[in-house]
């Protein structure tokens, strides 16, 4: 019920049946655990729970994209559709981020190599452009 009360302070309208199936806390839920299974199978990565607040977020963007599509339909195909648009939409964000942020840590947990010190291999003046890598 919060987040259908949420999403009427924000859109501004009266709850009609597919506003209450689509911000349902079991609809939210069910997103929640598509986005997880989503993004596992997509990158091997098991990631927990998302922000129940980000993802009423994207559900409210894709209502207000959507809502003209979805009016005239039944309300269980009305929040199906609207829900793949969630989730085709937030696994592929997800999933990016995961992949990024274990990309970045395999990164930084490999010691860095220093840069070999340059010697000079001439006298002043002749062949200062020769280089030999230090000791």
């Amino acid at each position: 019920m919060k987040y259908l009360q949420n999403a009427l302070n924000i859109l501004r309208v009266e709850p009609d049946e597919i506003l209450y199936k689509y911000f349902s806390s079991a609809n939210v839920n069910y997103l929640q655990q598509q986005i997880v299974s989503g993004v596992k199978s997509n990158t091997q990565i098991t990631i927990s729970r998302q922000s129940d607040d980000e993802l009423v977020n994207m559900m409210l963007f894709m209502f207000e994209s959507y809502k003209t599509v979805v009016r005239g339909l039944p309300v269980r195909k009305a929040v199906s559709d609207l829900n793949t648009h969630v989730l085709n939409k937030t696994i592929q964000m997800v999933s990016h981020n995961a992949s990024s942020q274990m990309k970045y840590i395999e990164y930084i947990s490999k010691p860095i190599d220093p840069i070999p010190l340059a010697i000079s291999t001439t006298s002043r003046g002749k062949d200062v452009f020769n280089f030999r890598p230090g000791m």
